[in-house]
């Protein structure tokens, strides 16, 4: 199931803007993803405690009326945790 996700990396980045989206194959793959860009030197001083990605399952360029259908966040003991919007 292909989705479409809006990272936000805390306070030390600006929020997405209304049409950045990124495309991942699957909800895995962007889980993958969020959860890996807490070590990666690319996406530095990520805020483990605001960071966020937003996950939309319909392609968001398709309604004007956009709003996640759940978020990633990192849990306390550094898995990610899926929370409802």
């Amino acid at each position: 199931m292909k989705v479409w996700v809006q990272w936000y990396g805390g306070s030390n980045y600006r929020s997405p803007e209304y049409d950045e989206f990124e495309e991942f194959s699957s909800i895995k793959s962007a889980k993958d993803a969020f959860w890996c860009r807490f070590y990666d030197n690319y996406y530095p001083c990520v805020d483990e405690e605001c960071a966020r990605m937003f996950v939309f399952t319909y392609d968001p360029f398709t309604v004007e009326d956009r709003y996640p259908d759940f978020a990633f966040r990192l849990g306390p003991r550094g898995g990610v945790v899926r929370e409802h919007c």
